[in-house]
């Protein structure tokens, strides 16, 4: 549907407007919490059913390549323990948010903000407001 709509080409293309992007990001040692404890989350939540369901159905799909699932597979195949599973899961997951905001940081103009700031709304705020006043 999307190709049919915006055709084939679906290179990032210049555009007549301006932009404010906002980004936002912590120190890294609270987003690597924030980041292990939502895997814990996960996990409590059923992500390890979730997996063992693809494990054991459609393990040679694309999805199954994905952060959150590839880590569980050795667990379910009995080459590694689900402690060492779930710690590889976090650290890929840390990984991947490393990579995220260096692309950003290298391919877009944007503005960064620490959550854990006390006046981070106030910032971002002044910033839309000085971009709509621009």
């Amino acid at each position: 549907m999307e190709l049919a709509t915006f055709g084939q080409d679906l290179e990032n293309k210049e555009t007549p407007y301006d932009a404010l992007l906002i980004g936002l990001n912590d120190d890294r040692q609270v987003l690597y919490e924030r980041i292990n404890h939502r895997v814990d989350v996960m996990v409590e939540k059923g992500l390890l059913d979730e997996a063992k369901w693809l494990y054991d159905n459609h393990r040679d799909v694309q999805a199954a390549r994905a952060i959150g699932y590839k880590e569980l597979f050795p667990y379910f195949a009995g080459q590694a323990s689900l402690e060492e599973s779930v710690d590889k899961l976090k650290q890929n997951t840390r990984r991947f948010a490393k990579r995220q905001l260096t692309w950003f940081r290298n391919r877009m103009s944007v503005s960064f903000y620490m959550v854990s700031e006390s006046d981070v709304k106030k910032q971002i705020n002044k910033a839309v407001q000085d971009f709509l006043a621009n």
